[in-house]
């Protein structure tokens, strides 16, 4: 599979971003000059429970280009900004945008690492991959594929994001990024990106080929177990199922067969919020036992059943004891 680079007149830029980086994103979109000949593609992380459709709006309040929610199969224009919509990836091919509900990635439908590769394989050194301000690991996977395949990396400055995790992954999964700038200096950096005329011919990595065709859903995990990576004794957070742990050369991935992926921080988040929740339920259940106990031992006093109520102030002791050890780990920050 060769790259396309139909449909561009000017770079391809993908942004991505989540908690704090509505207010950057339109930062970055005010110091477009007017004429800019690139196509902007964002991912901003939403969650379906929120209503997000004025997102559009906000952004063109700021915003010289035209900016639109994509659509399904769409042509991209040059001079235009598409955002990806509410539970749906927003991939590139060729000079077209791809919506779709392909699986989770780190937890997030529209993620932005199957953007970052569409577009890496896509249009290649072509492309200029943005990292503004959020929390955990999506987008680290993606801009480094957008490094592997020669594009521009540029990342917002973790010590000026409101939320620097996501800037610090993706700072650590290049080996050096372009840039790492405030927001202020990013749109600058873009605008004055010169391309030449015809590009050498790219064949993309497979890897990041049949990733995108994941996302895509054209191609299930189950399909690349064996050449995708090895089985560990870990489990998906969205399905249950087994993981496969992702031959990436920048970071810790893991699949599973239904394709959900997730970094290694975004999967320590999940278990710890799984590790509240199981601890949560073993509190109530004992809880819920000692009321029980408590009920039973009283009736057998009633009855002057001295050795069953012997017995069963062995049983509340236990209890007692084990609801003391629960709430202590519970309580540590270092566990939860």
């Amino acid at each position: 599979m060769e790259n396309s680079h139909a449909g561009l007149h000017g770079p391809l830029v993908v942004i991505g971003g989540s908690a704090g980086s509505v207010e950057v994103m339109s930062e970055v979109l005010s110091g477009f000059e007017e004429g800019f000949r690139g196509t902007v593609c964002l991912v901003f992380h939403m969650s379906p429970a929120r209503d997000f459709s004025a997102l559009d709006q906000t952004l063109q309040r700021r915003s010289r280009l035209p900016v639109a929610f994509a659509r399904d199969a769409m042509l991209y224009e040059p001079g235009h900004v598409y955002i990806a919509p509410s539970d749906r990836h927003l991939l590139i091919e060729a000079d077209r945008l791809v919506v779709c509900k392909g699986p989770l990635e780190n937890r997030m439908r529209p993620a932005i690492d199957p953007l970052f590769r569409s577009a890496a394989i896509s249009h290649a050194e072509r492309v200029a991959g943005v990292i503004l301000s959020g929390s955990l690991d999506d987008g680290a996977s993606g801009l480094a594929a957008v490094d592997r395949c020669g594009g521009l990396t540029i990342v917002q400055d973790p010590v000026e994001a409101s939320f620097p995790e996501m800037p610090q992954h993706a700072l650590a999964a290049v080996v050096k990024a372009d840039h790492c700038v405030p927001a202020r200096a990013i749109a600058p950096i873009l605008n004055a990106i010169e391309l030449a005329g015809d590009p050498e011919p790219f064949i993309p990595p497979h890897d990041l080929v049949e990733e995108v065709e994941i996302a895509k859903c054209v191609k299930s995990r189950s399909e690349m177990e064996d050449e995708m990576g090895k089985q560990v004794p870990l489990t998906c957070s969205d399905c249950g199922g087994p993981l496969w742990e992702r031959k990436d050369p920048a970071l810790a991935r893991f699949r599973c067969h239904i394709g959900h992926a997730t970094g290694l921080a975004t999967l320590a988040m999940t278990q710890r919020a799984e590790l509240d929740r199981a601890l949560s339920i073993c509190i109530r259940t004992l809880e819920e036992r000692k009321k029980i106990l408590e009920s039973l031992r009283k009736t057998a006093a009633s009855a002057h059943q001295a050795l069953t109520v012997s017995s069963y102030d062995r049983k509340l002791t236990e209890v007692e004891d084990n609801l003391e050890s629960l709430r202590a780990i519970y309580r540590a920050p270092e566990i939860i």
